[in-house]
């Protein structure tokens, strides 16, 4: 996959994953079991998808470092626009922190694992 083709991937997996999930749960899922949904997406689904990014980002670390920055810019800025609360912004940059080691560990293990895949002619 090119570059230009990875960054529109990662860019609608992005929309989708952060922005469009968590209204589908807000709006349709019942109003009790809707913050433990939201709870497991920001504590798993979010990690996964930015290791996965990041993963992917590990072919070509020179061209693709910004990508996994992609996603959790969109979570600070859609979260922030969720829930309009000056509190929010330790939880939001917590987490956005604690995404970022994730997918830069993520990107450095990926280009580990390509390095050994092609080394040993995987």
């Amino acid at each position: 996959m090119n570059d230009k083709g990875f960054s529109s991937y990662v860019l609608v997996s992005s929309i989708i994953f952060i922005c469009i999930l968590p209204l589908i749960l807000i709006y349709t899922g019942a109003f009790n079991g809707a913050p433990t949904l939201l709870l497991i997406i920001l504590w798993m689904v979010y990690p996964i998808f930015i290791a996965i990014t990041g993963g992917y980002c590990g072919k070509a670390i020179k061209k693709r470092w910004i990508m996994p920055i992609v996603p959790i810019l969109l979570f600070v800025i859609f979260w922030k626009l969720l829930f309009r609360d000056e509190l929010i912004w330790t939880f939001l940059l917590t987490h956005a922190i604690a995404y970022i080691m994730i997918g830069y560990m993520a990107m450095i293990l990926g280009k580990l694992i390509y390095k050994y895949l092609i080394y040993n002619n995987l």
